[in-house]
Parts: structure tokens; sequence; C-alpha cells
């Protein structure tokens, strides 16, 4: 009788420490997995904030090179709204205000992102010198409407507001993803019309003629 309780005793401290081990692996996998999107969204948006650099920084020319230069405060404000939201965005995430959970969005997420960057870069290296932080006209500058910009007049802006909404799908919280569209989109909707401004400007009923065929943000629709 005694060799049987403590046959049962040591095979139910058994069935305890199997119990423990399989939820304590089931919460190092939400840990896990948390981490992993904790750290991608970090990541995302460090890839982004050195994008943005590389963009304000690097890419410019010299002023002999250049014919006309736009002069305006839409600079000022896409360069104080857009990394302020992002900001914004990364500390309300942190801080779990309005977070959903979970959930498939955040793969799609993962999807624009990618697709965001593509795109945005694909446009910027397509104009080569051409593209500038402050709407510029270079000497001997054609009017480019080959490629991605036969579909839409501002493809680095679709990208950019792309793999902002993406982000915010990835962060899977409602206020984040409100943030990263609100602040970019106003932005990008400041920005756009002096930019078009300044080129019709320019290139007349050449570019004229290019608005009627194309779109500014999405092919087909914006």
């Amino acid at each position: 009788m005694v060799f049987n309780l403590k046959i049962l005793n040591l095979s139910l401290r058994w069935v305890f420490i199997l119990l423990a081990a399989n939820l304590l692996n089931t919460h190092f996998f939400v840990l896990s997995l948390m981490n992993y999107i904790d750290f991608s969204i970090l990541a995302i948006s460090l890839t982004i904030i050195l994008s943005g650099v590389y963009v304000n920084f690097q890419r410019k020319s010299d002023d002999h090179d250049k014919l006309k230069v736009a002069t305006d405060k839409t600079l000022l404000i896409f360069r104080v709204a857009v990394p302020l939201s992002l900001i914004a965005s990364v500390l309300v995430y942190f801080l779990h205000w309005g977070d959903l959970g979970l959930n498939r969005g955040i793969y799609v997420g993962y999807t624009l992102v990618a697709v965001g960057l593509i795109t945005r870069w694909y446009a910027i290296y397509s104009l080569g010198r051409s593209f500038q932080v402050n709407v510029t006209i270079m000497k001997d500058q054609q009017l480019m409407k080959e490629g991605i910009y036969k579909w839409v007049r501002h493809p680095s802006y679709s990208g950019l507001l792309l793999y902002y909404v993406g982000l915010g799908l990835v962060m899977h919280n409602y206020i984040s993803l409100l943030i990263l569209i609100v602040g970019p989109l106003f932005a990008v909707a400041m920005r756009i019309p002096k930019e078009e401004s300044f080129l019709a400007d320019h290139f007349g009923k050449e570019y004229l003629d290019y608005c009627k065929s194309s779109r500014r943000l999405i092919p087909f629709i914006y």
C-alpha cells in the first residue's frame, strides 16, 4: 500500500511538472512572438528613419546644377509631421493604448511595409539626380513619364503612405494606426499641390497633359 502511494505521489508530481512545463512553454511562445513583433517594429522604424535621413541629407545636388528651386513651408511641415507621427505611434504602441491584440492584419502590415519601401526607393532612383528634397528643376531636366511614373505622379509618396499604414497594422494598435495615417497623409496632402503647381509652371502644357493621363497616388483611382 505504501509502495502504491509512493508511485501515485511520484506520478502526480510528474503530471504537475509536465503541466507546468506546458504552461511555461506556451507563455514563452507568446512572449517570444511579442518580442519578435516588438523587435520588428523597432527595426522597421529604424529603417524608415535612416531612409529619411538619407533622402534629406545625402541626396542633394550642387546649386549650379539647379535651374529653379521652390521655396515654401510644406517641406518644414513634412519634416515635422511625419517624424512626430512615427515617434508618437511607437510610444503609444509600447504604452499599450489602443491595443487590438495579435491578429492577421500584422501579416498584411509586413507586406505593405515591404511594398511601400520598394515603391518609394524605386521611384527615387528612377528620377536619379532629379529627385531632390526641395521641389527643384534641374538643368536639362525632362519630365519623367516612364515606368511607375506612367501611372502615378508621386509614387515616392505612395510608397511612404503604404509603409506607414503597414507599420500601423503591424503594431495591431488602432491609435498608432490612426496616427500613422493622419500625420503622413496631412503632410503629403499639403506638399503635392505645391509640387504640381511648380512643375506645371515650368513644363506647361506637357505637365497638364501628363496630369490627365495619370493619377496622383493610386493608379486608376486617385
